[in-house]
């Protein structure tokens, strides 16, 4: 036969010593446990609600800890505990739940004698009651009776106050709460602090012991349950004893026989007890160690058992303490393993088992992966082999050859999620720091898995960037080809029309220039019988100089014959001569004689400068033109530099600026066109066109040229 045990966790006392007594009594009946912690029932502050381990254990009855498990009245939880468990023999153990066989302590007459204590006997006036959380059934009813024994004897004597306070149940909390209103209230004490439970009276302990009032250091101390600390504590604290011993034997032999179809009471209570010691006030004790009149061998025995507690405590705690210290330089999942077989081995555990969920489940899933087990002295690690969590707890977590089949469930939790669970058997004094390990597993194990997501996701992003960087590249030399192509391109259309101007040129030269020169031989030749035709001579010779000039604009021909100097130098001079204006044109060469230029080059060198003396000679009004040609080991270059009247939008790229706007002088839009190819000559032969004007400052062209 084998039952579930539903606790909180075992690292309280009061459930720690509830546990020990059903796991003493079902050693004795035969009977097999599986203890599950953290389990609840509509918590809205917990992540495992409504008992999910039904779905995949095998059981033949349930024990609830229900005053741990349920922070409303559990009266009224019956139905609900009725369809989650279905046929499965169900009962409480703590809380009343009506339709479902419970076991409660009864505790109204001990606490009720407690007060009277208080009362009658020390005479208190100034009373705090330190409750639990303020809606769990087990505060209501204590403190129920807090206020009907201070409001029956406040109308005999109306010097008596109380104050109400909540810590939930944690010796933390409520070292918290006392500590903020005696700082908030220092100069009115009180006489004593009734506490919920033992935990939240040991925490009021350690406050009143450290205050430098002396009222307030005097101050009395009760608590509940009484927990085996409550006799070591100093003061030893004056208590009810809840009956944990007979509760839990009672509540195994009651499920024992509902599973075996026999009848059982549905309200079962055990009487509590009122427990004297010192922190109430009272110098003598009603229940404590063995006395001096005890025999010599009871004392000596009780002292080495109590030694050998503590220091077995200890031990557990420095191994528990160690493997937290381990577990900090953890990496990966599988380095767990080695720390985790040792400090396995330290504290005697021979049964465990480490099951972990996928990372993205948002709920107890049914399978799971079963990382690592330890059987005895085998130890079996499986990286994750994959487990029906189902069968898994009939067949595998059966198997194991012990005399003993009392395990322990505890889940691994992460911000209300589960990440897996850990099952084991263990001794009893193990328990308390069992929870603790669960706690650093669980973030261990988070902390890795996050990492490994953190460097998926970097690896992910660098694949991602790398393709698009791959992607990007592949866009460049694309782009790089094409602007090569549309180079050559561009580079043939120019060659292209550089030779259509030279055939014009020649064309002219050698047809239009001849034919016109004949006319005007024949009309000089005639002009002595016709006077008239000196005057159509005189044009003819007009036009032909007119024609040779346009076949000479079209394409120099000095270029190859003379060179680059000697052609700039012949244009310099024509711009001069033809101007209408009185323009003056200097030009000076501070170059080698024979520049290391293509012939390409070397003509869209000569158009650069000869539309920069174009665009002056047309919109600049200017009377001096500055045209040089420098050198040095890095580069050629080339200044076209006049004194006109200048304007702002010259500076503009007009490869990436259109030229819509207009000056006083008038429109700016056909030079834009001639500006252009200036820059589009440039580019062709891999220089730097660069234009800088200022009003009434003139303009400057200057072409860069790289020397390879």
């Amino acid at each position: 036969m084998k039952i579930a045990v539903y606790v909180n966790n075992l690292d309280e006392e009061y459930q720690l010593a509830t546990y020990r007594s059903i796991s003493d009594r079902a050693k004795e009946l035969g009977i097999d446990l599986l203890c599950i912690q953290q389990e609840r029932l509509d918590d809205l502050n917990s992540s495992l609600l409504n008992f999910p381990s039904l779905r995949f254990i095998s059981v033949d009855g349930a024990i609830l800890l229900s005053s741990v498990l349920m922070d409303e009245q559990s009266y009224f939880y019956g139905k609900e505990l009725n369809s989650i468990f279905g046929n499965l023999p169900v009962i409480s153990l703590g809380a009343a739940i009506a339709g479902i066989p419970s076991l409660i302590p009864k505790s109204q007459d001990s606490l009720e004698t407690l007060m009277d204590h208080l009362l009658n006997v020390h005479h208190y006036e100034h009373f705090i009651f330190l409750g639990g959380t303020e809606n769990h059934q087990d505060n209501i009813e204590r403190e129920s009776v807090f206020k009907q024994s201070i409001k029956k004897a406040h109308e005999s004597n109306p010097s008596i106050t109380s104050v109400i306070l909540h810590a939930n149940f944690n010796s933390y909390l409520g070292m918290n709460v006392i500590s903020q209103y005696i700082e908030q209230n220092p100069h009115a004490p009180a006489d004593v602090i009734v506490s919920a439970n033992d935990s939240m009276a040991f925490g009021a302990i350690k406050v009143i012991k450290t205050q430098q009032n002396e009222r307030w250091a005097k101050c009395a101390v009760t608590g509940f349950d009484d927990v085996p600390d409550a006799r070591f504590i100093q003061p030893s604290l004056t208590t009810i004893r809840q009956p944990t011993q007979e509760m839990g034997s009672l509540a195994v032999e009651t499920i024992y026989k509902l599973a075996k179809k026999q009848k059982v009471e549905k309200l079962i209570t055990v009487d509590s007890s009122f427990i004297i010691r010192n922190s109430c006030g009272c110098t003598t004790e009603g229940d404590t160690l063995p006395t001096k009149q005890s025999s010599n061998s009871e004392l000596k025995d009780y002292i080495t058992q109590m030694q050998k507690n503590q220091i077995n405590a200890d031990r557990i705690q420095q191994h528990a303490s160690y493997f937290g210290h381990l577990l900090n330089g953890v990496t990966s999942v599988y380095q767990i393993i080695n720390h985790l077989k040792s400090f396995l081995g330290d504290t005697g555990i021979s049964v465990f088992y480490l099951i972990l969920f996928d990372h993205d489940e948002k709920s107890i899933p049914d399978s799971a992966s079963l990382f690592y087990s330890k059987v005895g002295k085998e130890i079996v690690y499986k990286p994750c082999k994959k487990i029906i969590l189902k069968d898994f707890f009939s067949t595998e977590l059966c198997s194991s050859n012990n005399a003993s089949q009392n395990f322990i469930l505890h889940y691994l939790n992460v911000d209300k999620k589960q990440i897996g669970m850990i099952i084991y058997q263990s001794e009893n004094s193990v328990l308390p720091q069992m929870c603790s390990i669960s706690i650093l597993l669980s973030n261990t194990i988070n902390r890795i898995h996050f990492l490994q997501k953190e460097k998926e996701r970097s690896l992910e992003l660098e694949k991602e960037v790398e393709k698009r960087t791959n992607e990007i590249v592949q866009a460049n030399k694309k782009l790089e080809e094409e602007s090569q192509r549309r180079i050559k391109v561009e580079a043939e259309v120019l060659k292209i029309s550089e030779q259509e101007r030279m055939r014009f040129s020649m064309d002219l030269h050698d047809d239009i220039c001849q034919r016109l020169a004949g006319i005007s031989m024949m009309c000089k030749g005639m002009s002595a019988m016709q006077p008239d035709l000196q005057d159509l001579s005189t044009l003819i010779d007009e036009t032909l100089h007119r024609t040779r000039q346009y076949a000479h604009d079209s394409f120099p021909m000095e270029l190859d014959s003379l060179g680059m100097n000697e052609a700039i130098g012949n244009l310099c001079n024509t711009v001069e001569t033809q101007s209408e204006n009185k323009l003056t044109v200097k030009y000076k060469w501070n170059a080698e004689p024979q520049l290391p230029l293509d012939r390409a080059q070397k003509i869209n060198v000569f158009r650069i400068i000869q539309e920069a003396l174009h665009n002056t000679i047309k919109h600049a009004k200017a009377t001096q033109i500055n045209v040089t040609v420098g050198q040095n080991k890095n580069q050629i270059k080339i200044t076209v530099k006049d004194n006109g009247k200048g304007s702002t939008l010259l500076n503009k790229d007009p490869t990436l600026t259109d030229f819509q706007s207009s000056t006083k002088g008038g429109s700016l839009k056909s030079v834009g066109i001639g500006l252009r190819s200036m820059y589009y000559r440039a580019d062709q032969i891999g220089a730097k066109c660069s234009i800088h004007s200022e009003v009434e400052k003139g303009t400057s062209v200057t072409v860069i040229i790289p020397i390879k």
